[in-house]
């Protein structure tokens, strides 16, 4: 049996101030003698020992251990109060994100805020993008930075960058031997691809459905980083971002979906927002800007050619390679 709380509080002042009369001044809440009394016999009853005699007052061998057990506890509490205050009061942060914004894009942003508030405590998550979101809803998390096909239900939003969808395949494959995306049907071939619930995925499939093409996934690639490698190594199609993950591969050649929407990178979070994170979302915004110029100048520089219509640009007719 687990001796009550209050019981083990009302021990301890008895058992140091020598008595029951002794204790009553010290005890931090009203109580009356007989009351007193009264609880110490129940514990003593529930514990199935006596703790102490009353005259003269010897606490037992019994009431020895329990004593040094209940007064470490007591007076190691204030420090242990003091310890968790101090953590509640230290700015914290919580962040979920892909595992290439996690690792390119993250670093440098927390770096900043840590500059802002030294003492602040850091979390980062990663995972899919449906996960993170819910994560945020049941505040595990107090802000997602991913790529959505629309915007998250119940969460502010703050958009950031647009990335384009492109094909990857081996460097030898010509434009014209892709799948078509604008005839109606299903595409054999394999394609490697993240999981279906991020909305990178997700935007590919709704296109394809509303052209009336089915092209399932053969492969989930656990991370935008994995996609060139099974594809390089003959697994499929490859259907990914416009990153530098993506071009960054010798063997690879890229191709543009063109009349495909970009996949929206964004940061959700639940409001109200704290000072912490209103500091880190004005980074954010700064590293996006980056990001996307970044991105708009090697995509400019790329060497590419335009190729016979009809193949993976549907929309627009066109498939530049790259």
């Amino acid at each position: 049996m687990i001796p009550n709380a209050n019981h083990l509080q009302l021990f301890y002042h008895v058992a140091r101030h020598r008595g029951i009369s002794a204790a009553l001044p010290h005890i931090p809440y009203g109580i009356q003698q007989p009351a007193l009394s009264q609880q110490m016999l129940e514990l003593e009853r529930g514990l199935g020992v006596t703790l102490f005699t009353r005259r003269p007052f010897a606490l037992t061998p019994a009431g020895e251990r329990l004593y040094a057990t209940v007064a470490a506890m007591h007076h190691d509490l204030p420090a242990v109060v003091a310890a968790v205050k101090g953590e509640a009061q230290r700015p914290r942060l919580r962040v979920g994100a892909g595992d290439h914004i996690q690792g390119r894009y993250l670093p440098g942003g927390l770096i900043e805020l840590q500059r802002s508030f030294p003492e602040i405590q850091l979390q980062v998550r990663t995972g899919p993008t449906e996960e993170l979101l819910d994560a945020v809803r049941a505040q595990e998390i107090d802000l997602a930075i991913v790529g959505v096909d629309q915007s998250p239900e119940g969460l502010a939003v703050l958009p950031l960058v647009e990335v384009p969808l492109v094909l990857l395949t081996p460097k030898e494959r010509r434009a014209d031997s892709l799948p078509r995306l604008d005839r109606p049907g299903r595409i054999e071939e394999p394609l490697v691809t993240l999981g279906p619930k991020e909305g990178m995925s997700r935007l590919f499939d709704r296109v394809l459905a509303e052209r009336g093409v089915r092209w399932p996934s053969t492969l989930a690639s656990a991370s935008l980083a994995l996609t060139p490698w099974f594809v390089a190594n003959g697994k499929g199609v490859g259907l990914t971002l416009d990153l530098d993950v993506a071009r960054s591969h010798p063997g690879l050649r890229v191709f543009p979906l063109e009349g495909f929407p970009p996949v929206r990178v964004v940061a959700a979070w639940l409001r109200p927002e704290s000072k912490v994170l209103q500091a880190f979302l004005g980074i954010v915004t700064r590293v996006a800007a980056a990001w996307a110029a970044e991105a708009q100048a090697r995509r400019s520089a790329a060497p590419g050619r335009r190729t016979k219509p009809g193949r993976a640009g549907a929309a627009a007719g066109r498939a530049p390679a790259q």
